[in-house]
């Protein structure tokens, strides 16, 4: 099961990023969990502590302020809106089947006004040739590698976006 935390441990640096002593509704809370044959192994951090459990190890370190900014994602060139916050990163994946099904999701919230940053998404994804469609909630589409991806955005007030952009199956 070692071989498969390792990778994920590789992430511990990206949702390092943006790091600094910032606690509560800044900060980033995030979670990684892979599935296998061999057991389960699961990473999660609240903005504070990261936890990590595999078959045969747990543990815990703590990471103050743990924030990912919104110019540490893109979706194949796409960043958030400017300014926004990732308020949840999580990464799943299992692999008991033999295939490689995996899943990111990123939850954020944007400072503008929900019309406003449908429009700001729906005109990167034109700039960008993908391959999306428009519906009531947001957008549905495939990425470059062709996975799926749906970005749902609802207003929270006149000027505050919720997002929230799931990648893969």
């Amino acid at each position: 099961m070692i071989r498969y935390a390792a990778p994920l441990l590789l992430l511990l640096p990206l949702a390092a990023c943006g790091t600094d002593n910032t606690e509560g509704s800044n900060a980033t809370t995030f979670s990684i969990s892979a599935r296998s044959e061999d057991g389960n192994t699961t990473i999660s951090g609240d903005g504070g502590k990261v936890g990590i459990k595999t078959p045969g190890f747990e543990g815990s370190i703590a990471i103050p302020g743990l924030r990912v900014k919104s110019d540490d994602f893109d979706l194949d060139g796409v960043k958030l809106y400017p300014d926004s916050a990732i308020k949840h990163f999580g990464v799943q994946t299992d692999e008991r089947d033999g295939d490689d099904n995996g899943r990111v999701t990123v939850e954020f919230e944007s400072p503008a006004a929900r019309d406003t940053v449908v429009a700001w998404f729906r005109n990167k994804f034109e700039d960008k040739d993908f391959r999306f469609n428009e519906n009531g909630t947001g957008f549905t589409g495939t990425t470059d590698d062709g996975d799926p991806f749906t970005l749902t955005l609802r207003a929270d007030g006149d000027d505050k976006t919720q997002g929230k952009i799931t990648i893969g199956k």
